[in-house]
């Protein structure tokens, strides 16, 4: 196996090197922790003190985590598969190897574990790391998150960029090229989209006055729920009197003594400040920031369930909005991502390959049962799409001989000249989707089209021998005949429809 060094290269390690700290040596085993040397605390301390505050400090806000976790919830829930493009388009790639990673990416994580933690990572520090681990042969085997600082190395010479990073739980030390970690940024970034800003630091100050809001509240419990105020008294307090005073102070306050009604001795009267509760608007001010921290995050109110009941009911158009708006962008960064896992490194000669990851939103835009079953009878009755693809798509089985489309009698394929024909030759096709070109069995086309003429030669008959041949018997012989040698020859099959009236005819004379 090739070193790190023969990997990446004496010039890209001493420009490592130069730019930032050279990577760590791999610790012995007898001196990490069960959780390893360095931990998610060493990402906090390299953080500036305010910055530390801001990302980290959003957490504590409830506005802010309701919609984080709105939106980690919605692409934790997504299916996701890897990809071929086919030469009849895409199809599912379920032996790739990333297939297995996608549903398990290490040990300790499921993918819906991984991809919340790597959406909210993304979000509270902008940029989110995950290193990916290959065997000998270059397959994709794990992933792992990052939970420390990454450094970049980046040379303008050659366009090639090295990451590293100190142990964590997860990984030892480490460097690698790009497409040896899979990269989640936010949309802004001030360093020219190498790494991303942090939402929770773009929105510090609406988050910040969602905490407070939160500290207030606990504080007027504490305090009984009376604003500060004071004592007035014409007699003079002993330290026995300002003790009791507090005992009972005491015992208003929290959830079991908030409200109670005090009697308080020495002819103490408790003089409030003026501003009461139902005076400053305390649910529109929590709303107001409520308003804000959504609009940072891209979720809207409906979703962290702040509408009342009519408000929801007509917010179901949100949900595709949710979908579109908030989604959508984020499941195209993740696929982003790992096409770089994909095609390897440029500097490696990797170039854009046949196999994508491809996220299902249909999930999120599923409508009710009656519309889809109307979107599945259109694309079947137009030959879109087989019954068995409509079945899976429901998640239910199918039956034998449902994967075989339904071919529209009013439609055909036609050539260049506009004449209608049946291909030479049927493609391969997936049993969900189409079973060739025309999806029509020969065979089955054969067998029907000669029930067919014998039916009609059979009416051509019958009015032969009740009229004799006569004109008129001729007439309907025609009107009979000349549709279905038409539709026969649509079919590749050719009927002498005259032939056949002169020998049916013929046949009832001599009878």
């Amino acid at each position: 196996m090739r070193t790190l060094r023969e990997y990446v290269g004496d010039a890209m390690l001493a420009a490592a090197e130069r730019r930032g700290r050279p990577p760590d040596p791999p610790a012995p085993r007898a001196e990490m922790t069960p959780g390893g040397r360095y931990t998610q605390m060493d990402l906090l301390d390299s953080l500036p003190a305010k910055a530390r505050v801001e990302r980290y400090g959003a957490m504590m806000s409830s506005d802010f985590m309701a919609c984080e976790t709105v939106k980690a919830r919605a692409v934790r829930s997504l299916p996701v598969h890897v990809m071929r493009k086919g030469a009849n388009g895409p199809e599912p790639a379920p032996d790739h190897p990333l297939e297995r990673v996608l549903r398990r990416p290490n040990a300790l994580m499921s993918w819906g574990d991984f991809a919340a933690w790597a959406t909210i990572r993304r979000d509270v520090m902008g940029t989110a790391y995950a290193r990916a681990y290959r065997d000998a042969l270059g397959r994709i085997v794990e992933i792992r998150p990052v939970l420390g600082a990454v450094s970049v190395s980046y040379d303008r010479a050659t366009g090639t960029a090295v990451y590293s990073a100190r142990q964590d739980y997860y990984n030892d030390p480490w460097t690698c090229r790009e497409d040896g970690l899979l990269i989640l940024k936010t949309d802004s970034s001030e360093d020219g989209g190498k790494t991303g800003r942090s939402i929770a630091e773009q929105a510090a100050e609406d988050i910040g006055l969602s905490i407070d809001l939160t500290r207030f509240y606990r504080a007027l419990l504490e305090n009984g729920n009376h604003f500060p105020g004071y004592f007035e008294t014409e007699q003079k307090l002993t330290v026995e009197d300002i003790k009791a005073i507090r005992a009972k102070l005491d015992a208003m306050k929290g959830p079991d003594g908030a409200g109670g009604t005090p009697i308080w001795d020495a002819g103490l009267k408790y003089r409030e400040v003026s501003l009461k509760l139902d005076g400053m608007n305390l649910v529109e001010q929590e709303r107001f920031v409520l308003e804000k921290v959504c609009r940072a995050c891209h979720v809207d109110m409906h979703h962290v369930f702040a509408d009342s009941g009519a408000a929801a009911t007509a917010a179901q158009g949100a949900d595709l909005d949710f979908a579109k708006h908030t989604v959508l962008p984020d499941v195209r960064g993740w696929e982003d991502a790992f096409q770089v896992l994909l095609d390897r490194a440029a500097s490696l000669g990797g170039a854009p390959g046949e196999y994508y990851v491809k996220f299902n939103l249909s999930g999120l835009e599923r409508a009710d049962i009656k519309t889809r079953m109307e979107a599945h009878r259109i694309a079947v009755y137009s030959g879109i799409y087989t019954r068995a693809h409509a079945c899976e798509l429901e998640e239910i089985p199918w039956l034998p001989g449902q994967d075989r489309l339904l071919q529209p009698t009013a439609y055909y394929v036609v050539d260049e000249d506009g004449e209608p024909y049946v291909p030479a030759e049927r493609t391969s096709g997936t049993s969900g989707q189409s079973d060739g070109v025309s999806g029509i069995d020969k065979k089955a086309v054969a067998d029907s089209v000669a029930l067919i003429a014998a039916q009609a030669r059979s009416r051509v008959a019958a009015r032969a021998a009740a009229d004799g041949d006569t004109p008129r018997t001729r007439a309907f012989a025609a009107d009979v005949m000349r549709p279905v040698a038409q539709a026969a020859a649509m079919l590749g099959h050719e009927i002498d429809w005259e032939r056949a009236i002169d020998e049916e005819i013929e046949r009832c004379r001599h009878a």
